[in-house]
């Protein structure tokens, strides 16, 4: 909700395919790449308490690969951003978001997928909560060239 408060902060009225792709990229990455792996890392925790998250409900395997569909669904939709906010130098975002999807979520998020282990949990959790600044970063370096 921050996020499109802020867009609608800087855009008086936005075009709307640019606000439901925006919106469609921070839910797949708040739950893919925060709420679903941090849970996943309490799991204990939160079954001794009742707390019905989706590694509670779902288990540990199905759960990061929720959360890996989901991941991959915010790096793909970062490719959109272009042709709905008719980004200047489409292709040196591309490249550079192809390059932060790579770095802050899809390489952690792979070994998270193959370890299963409470570290490469909260590493994927780490990196992924630097991957909307770096977008966002090359997003505003590119507005300005």
């Amino acid at each position: 909700v921050g996020g499109m408060a802020g867009v609608f902060a800087v855009m008086s009225a936005p075009p709307l395919l640019f606000v439901l792709c925006f919106a469609l990229w921070a839910f797949a990455w708040e739950v893919g790449c925060r709420n679903i792996p941090n849970d996943w890392s309490d799991l204990d925790e939160d079954t001794s308490l009742g707390i019905r998250t989706i590694p509670v409900r779902f288990g540990r395997a199905l759960s990061s690969r929720i959360s890996f569909s989901l991941m991959s669904l915010t790096v793909l939709v970062s490719f959109l951003f272009p042709l709905v906010a008719g980004m200047r130098h489409p292709l040196l975002y591309l490249a550079g978001a192809a390059a932060a999807g790579a770095v802050f979520l899809v390489v952690p998020g792979v070994r998270w997928l193959t370890a299963q282990s409470n570290e490469s949990s909260l590493h994927f959790f780490n990196r992924a909560c630097f991957y909307p600044l770096v977008v966002f970063a090359i997003s505003a370096a590119l507005a300005v060239v």
